[in-house]
């Protein structure tokens, strides 16, 4: 009011239009691509996900070279990783670039941003199997250990067997996950010599089965 009591109002039917900020995110499947399965399935949780949105997706063609890049502007992109040349397991980084846009009152356009980045792990498919075990309690080769098995989850329904050169059964196991799982010849009061091993898994990968020969040579 003024010196005289004369008051004035003004009210904004439209008021203050408040945009907010959106937020890129994804997830992806096969969680842990490999060698044999390199594709991976991203799936864009992003807010909002509708038509006042754009996305940009970048991927490392190399592991960690983000100057050497793939892209699309697909919503839920899928994208195989060439491995080729490359010694695994190996990471590779990925980013999804959100653009939304929204229409002020006068007229103009305004654009936000938003980016996020994550790293893909591609795992090795090839077990290593030892042929040498020595079970002197130092820690180190004490157990038939198949490398790349644990790891990285490729076979998890396997059996793992031992027999000695009569072919009497040392030692079974099913479904190897721990490395107290892997045969140690102490546990089983195992004599220095030879012996063979039958593996048999299944998986991501599909499936693998491998015939050798271990040999029991404790260090003096």
């Amino acid at each position: 009011a003024d010196i005289l009591g004369c008051t004035d109002t003004l009210f904004n039917h439209s008021g203050v239009r408040v945009i907010p900020s959106p937020k890129a995110d994804f997830f992806w499947d096969t969680l842990q691509p490999s060698q044999l399965h390199p594709w991976t399935a991203f799936h864009n949780t992003s807010i909002p996900l509708d038509s006042t949105c754009s996305f940009l997706w970048l991927f490392e063609k190399q592991p960690l070279n983000p100057d050497d890049l793939d892209s699309t502007r697909l919503t839920n992109p899928a994208y195989r990783w060439d491995t080729t040349g490359v010694q695994l397991p190996a990471s590779y980084q990925v980013w999804l670039i959100l653009t939304q846009y929204n229409i002020n009152p006068d007229g103009d356009t305004l654009f936000c941003t938003d980016t996020v980045t994550d790293t893909v792990r591609i795992a090795p498919s090839t077990l290593q199997f030892p042929s040498v075990v020595t079970p002197n309690g130092d820690g180190y080769n004490d157990r038939f250990r198949i490398g790349n098995l644990i790891e990285y989850h490729r076979y998890p329904y396997n059996k793992l067997t031992i027999y000695d050169r009569w072919g009497h059964l040392v030692y079974q196991v099913d479904n190897i996950s721990l490395d107290d799982h892997f045969w140690d010849p102490e546990s089983t009061s195992t004599p220095d010599g030879t012996y063979y091993y039958r593996f048999v898994g299944s998986g991501n990968d599909g499936s693998v089965q491998r015939n050798g020969v271990i040999e029991i040579l404790r260090k003096p």
